[in-house]
């Protein structure tokens, strides 16, 4: 585990030495994003290809509006961060080799006269299971991360819903800059933490909704967080009145490539809420994650994305730790890489764990998952298969 750090720490720091670390090296092409569904059976990692070739994506956003196909910037919608709206978008799948490309469509823009969307959401989560029974897909709440536009993150938000298995999906686009480096790392965290109150004035309106719901009655729901986005959400913990973080909401919670403090899910004032909210905790992490080496040196402290949680053997058993080093390199369809950030939505073996784990496979029975020597039954290595056709494409 030392010598894998260590390497990975020093392939980090020879890409923190590039030039390009102190401008824009690219944005994340998001529209170049995901997986199809997963055909469970046939082999762990084959896909079949989108089958909804429209998503209708519900946001929630305190960015500042612009217009144009870009529709929102990388400001705050006012000097008020707390200030937000929400709305809906249509995302259509468009081709692409070897991801699906999710494009939104600008034209289809809409925003609410009042903000509404995760409320809407959940009731359209209550629709779908009330007409479709057992064989309804899930809803996900997704809070993108660091280096994300608002189009990329509605382009996410449809890639992740294809790629679990998932029927309905809202996010929460806070105001990333949608750029790769030092300084719009700087503006991300400062952005990430000032939208906390936005995001609490959502969830807790959500929650609040719940809670007026039978517990038996409630709709499926994930929540995924990606990047910043996780410390995003531990800023909005903070805001949102005590007796709303006494009752659990979420079925799982997906921390992906988590730019939070790696004992985060220990502290109060971070994501130790978590703990209460969701019913199942998922950690997934990449030595090889130039992102983390990033927020390392910036923060001080070791990442969860990385380093995987702090205590972890003390921590509950609900708490599922999958290191995706082996297959967290990923590349868009344009052939640039995404430095093993971008593995929750383009990785085809971590998008196939995922949808496993969200039709109910026990985590020790996920293929081709190899357990660890001293947790077997909550720590796991996703494996590079060579013979898949993913790895044969990636090598």
């Amino acid at each position: 585990m030392q010598t894998s750090r260590m390497h990975s720490r020093r392939s980090a720091l020879r890409f923190l030495a590039a030039p390009a670390l102190l401008r824009p090296v690219g944005r994340f092409a998001f529209s170049t994003i995901g997986a199809g569904l997963i055909a469970l059976s046939e082999a762990p990692y084959a896909q079949t290809s989108a089958s909804t070739q429209k998503v209708t994506v519900r946001f929630a956003t305190n960015r500042n509006e612009t217009g144009g196909d870009e529709m929102f910037g990388s400001g705050f919608r006012s000097v008020d961060p707390s200030a937000f709206v929400t709305g809906t978008v249509d995302v259509y799948h468009r081709g692409g080799i070897p991801h699906p490309n999710w494009c939104p469509d600008p034209n289809s823009l809409h925003i609410d006269p009042a903000p509404t969307a995760v409320l809407a959401f959940i009731a359209d989560q209550l629709r779908i299971e009330a007409r479709k029974g057992i064989n309804a897909g899930p809803g996900i709440v997704f809070l993108p991360g660091f280096n994300s536009t608002f189009t990329q993150s509605m382009s996410a938000s449809a890639a992740i819903m294809a790629a679990y298995g998932a029927q309905n999906v809202v996010c929460f686009s806070w105001p990333s800059q949608g750029e790769f480096g030092l300084l719009p790392y700087l503006k991300d965290r400062d952005s990430a933490y000032a939208s906390g109150d936005a995001i609490a004035q959502s969830f807790s309106a959500a929650f609040s909704k719940l809670l007026r719901v039978e517990r038996t009655k409630r709709p499926r729901l994930h929540i995924v967080c990606h990047s910043m986005g996780n410390r995003a959400f531990g800023a909005a913990l903070q805001y949102i009145p005590p007796q709303l973080l006494a009752a659990q909401y979420f079925e799982y919670a997906f921390l992906m490539a988590a730019d939070e403090n790696y004992d985060a899910l220990d502290e109060h004032g971070k994501l130790e809420p978590l703990l209460t909210l969701a019913a199942n905790i998922e950690v997934y992490t990449n030595n090889n994650d130039a992102a983390m080496f990033l927020s390392q040196i910036v923060n001080f402290h070791a990442p969860l994305g990385s380093f995987g949680p702090g205590n972890f053997g003390q921590l509950p058993s609900k708490v599922i730790w999958i290191d995706c080093t082996q297959v967290g390199s990923t590349y868009e369809n344009d052939g640039s890489s995404d430095w093993g950030h971008q593995y929750y939505r383009l990785s085809e073996p971590v998008t196939a764990d995922v949808h496993q784990v969200l039709v109910g496979i026990p985590p020790n029975k996920v293929s081709p998952r190899i357990p660890d020597y001293q947790f077997p039954t909550r720590k796991f290595v996703i494996p590079a298969v060579l013979s898949s056709a993913w790895a044969q494409r990636t090598s």
